[in-house]
C-alpha cells in the first residue's frame, strides 16, 4: 500500500534576495515545512534568518526563486490569503505594538477582518488568556515588561487564527523566567496544532521547542536534520560559528521520519 503524499505547508525553492544596497542576503535557500511541525532556523547573526522569515508572508519579494504557503505562491494577488495563514512575530515587539491598551492591540487585527463584535471579543479574550496576560487588558503595551510584550505580540497574531506561526528570536534578551514561559507557550501552541517556525541563534533553546532544524550560514542552508543529531554534531555547529548547547538538554519530541542530517548539496 502506497503512503499518502504529504504536501508541505511551507515550501521555499532556490530563494535569492538582494537588499537595495546590493547585499546578497539569501543564496539559493530551499526548505520544506510540514503541517504540525515545530522547526528552528538556527544560525549566527547575519546568517539571513530574519530575511528568510520576512519572505514567508510577503513582506519581502524574492529577487529569484519562490515561496509557497499551502500551495499558493507568495505574490501580490495571494497576499490576503497568505497573511491569514501565516502569523509573523517580530524580534522587537515594539515594532508590532502601537495601541494604547493591550485589549485594543489584540483586537486590531480581528476588527480589520470585519468579524462580528462577539467573534472579536471571543478571539481577543482567548488570545490574551493563551499567552497568560489576563488581567492586563487595560494596560498600555509600552508599560509591559519585555517578556510580556513578546507574549502580547504573539497574542496579536493568535487573534488572527493563523495556521502557521513564524517567530524571529522569540527568547532574545529575556531573563530565565521569561525564556521558560515563552518556550512553554510555543510548545503548547504546537501541541494544539499550530505549525511553528522560529529563527534563533541561541542553540540551547532549540531542543526544547523544535523537531527539526535548519542551519543557516552566509545566506545559505548548510545543514538540516533532526534536532538531536544536528546539535550533537560539533563540526556542523563549528562550521556555522555556533556553540554546542552549554547544558545537556532533553530532546523532548521525536522527529519521526526526519532522522538524517543532510548537508547542502547532499542527496
Amino acid at each position: 500500500m502506497k503512503k499518502p503524499i504529504v504536501e508541505p505547508v511551507v515550501e521555499v525553492k532556490d530563494l535569492e534576495y538582494f537588499y537595495p544596497d546590493g547585499t546578497h542576503a539569501l543564496r539559493g535557500v530551499s526548505l520544506k515545512v510540514f503541517k504540525g511541525e515545530s522547526v528552528a532556523i538556527l544560525g549566527p547573526n547575519g546568517a539571513g534568518k530574519s530575511t528568510l522569515l520576512l519572505h514567508l508572508n510577503g513582506l519581502l519579494t524574492p529577487s529569484a526563486g519562490n515561496v509557497s504557503i499551502l500551495g499558493k505562491t507568495v505574490e501580490k494577488r495571494n497576499l490576503k490569503f497568505i497573511r491569514s495563514k501565516v502569523g509573523l512575530v517580530f524580534q522587537n515587539p515594539d515594532d508590532q505594538l502601537f495601541q494604547s491598551a493591550l485589549w485594543d492591540e489584540v483586537a486590531f487585527g480581528p476588527l480589520n477582518l470585519g468579524l462580528s463584535k462577539d467573534s472579536v471579543v471571543r478571539r481577543v479574550n482567548a488570545a490574551i488568556k493563551t499567552v497568560g496576560l489576563s488581567g492586563l487588558e487595560k494596560k498600555a503595551p509600552h508599560h509591559l515588561s519585555l517578556g510580556e510584550k513578546r507574549r502580547a505580540a504573539i497574542a496579536t497574531v493568535l487573534a488572527m487564527d493563523p495556521e502557521i506561526l513564524v517567530l524571529d528570536e522569540p527568547t532574545a534578551n529575556l531573563d530565565p523566567r521569561g525564556t521558560s514561559s515563552t518556550i512553554e507557550l510555543l510548545r503548547k501552541l504546537n501541541v494544539d496544532g499550530k505549525t511553528i517556525i522560529l529563527a534563533a541563534h541561541d542553540v540551547s533553546i532549540v531542543p526544547l521547542i523544535a523537531d527539526r532544524c535548519f542551519i543557516m550560514s552566509g545566506g545559505r542552508i548548510s545543514s538540516e536534520g533532526r534536532v538531536d543529531e544536528i546539535l550533537s554534531n560539533a563540526s556542523i555547529l563549528s562550521e556555522a560559528n555556533l556553540s554546542s548547547p552549554y547544558v545537556e538538554q532533553r530532546f523532548v519530541k521525536p522527529a519521526g521520519e526526519y532522522h538524517q542530517v543532510r548537508r547542502s548539496g547532499s542527496t
